[in-house]
């Protein structure tokens, strides 16, 4: 019970600190999320998914998920596109994927946040991003910090 407890309020913290980040930039209408996990975790980012939407007055809120979560996806709201990854195409087409995946993300979105700990999820939250409209180095500052700590939990 006391290890659920401690999960739980990790979590929240973890919740804390990327809504804390995210106000501290500037309103973003256009957001990618990245979460490549199970569908466990796809269902757990509808309430960050929720804020987000409430605070930003309705942005463009795209996600990328693996194909294998997709399905659990489709039924989260306030969603306006859904990209995936699949590894069943990555054997077959090794880069080929990758590069019509990084194509169609980069650089398209104001604010990317990355729900995942992995490398490859790290370098589309940072390609994703239009730096230009960050406003400075110590915004995208901030959003390095709000990726590297979405990504360590």
């Amino acid at each position: 019970m006391t290890h659920i407890c401690l999960v739980i309020s990790q979590l929240f913290d973890l919740f804390s600190l990327v809504l804390f980040c995210i106000k501290t930039l500037k309103k973003y209408k256009k957001i990618l999320i990245i979460i490549q996990r199970s569908n466990g975790d796809v269902f757990l980012s509808l309430s960050l998914i929720k804020k987000i939407f409430e605070y930003y007055d309705s942005p463009q809120i795209d996600i990328l998920v693996n194909d294998d979560t997709y399905q659990l996806a489709k039924l989260l709201p306030n969603i306006n596109f859904i990209h995936t990854f699949s590894y069943k195409k990555k054997v077959n087409n090794r880069w080929l994927q990758e590069k019509k995946l990084l194509f169609k993300l980069f650089r398209k979105y104001d604010l990317s946040i990355n729900l995942t700990s992995s490398d490859r999820s790290v370098l589309y939250a940072l390609l994703a991003s239009n730096i230009k409209n960050l406003g400075g180095s110590k915004n995208y500052l901030v959003h390095i910090i709000i990726t590297i700590a979405v990504s360590t939990y």
